[in-house]
């Protein structure tokens, strides 16, 4: 089943069970998904829609972020239930050691020993399943050897 088939389909069952937050944190991502098909002007692959809800989550994160400093922590509460809810729907985060082969693999692989590059080359192998953050960690690390 396809991502967008999954969310029309979560967005309806939490109609029915009366989850409002659910409703609306869908709602939102639903929003996001049809305005990006209206800007490409084609239906959205799973990659970018994997992007496109990655997108939600770091902005919900910049508004609890927000909103803890200015001692909101109702919202900042809705806004990481929300997070969470968003989070169920992309793949699972690949672990340290996981994401050390890939960057060894893509090393073993290649003589060029330029970060840019290689950035590149491991970020398209983690296809999405960890940050550039842990990205950068571990290639610097594995170049510093």
């Amino acid at each position: 089943m396809s991502l967008q088939i999954q969310l029309s389909t979560d967005l309806i069952a939490a109609m029915k069970a009366g989850e409002t937050a659910k409703v609306s944190t869908l709602r939102m991502l639903q929003a996001a998904l049809k305005n990006e098909e209206i800007k490409s002007k084609s239906e959205l692959a799973e990659p970018q829609v994997a992007a496109i809800i990655k997108k939600q989550i770091e902005q919900l994160k910049d508004s609890i972020s927000f909103a803890e400093k200015v001692g909101r922590t109702d919202t900042a509460i809705a806004d990481q239930a929300a997070v969470d809810q968003l989070q169920q729907y992309l793949p699972a985060e690949l672990s340290d050691t996981e994401l050390e082969i890939i960057v060894s693999d893509v090393l073993a692989d290649t003589d060029n020993r330029d970060f840019g590059p290689l950035m590149g080359q491991v970020m398209k192998a983690v296809a999405g399943r960890a940050g550039g953050d842990r990205v950068t960690v571990i290639l610097r690390a594995k170049l510093a050897v």
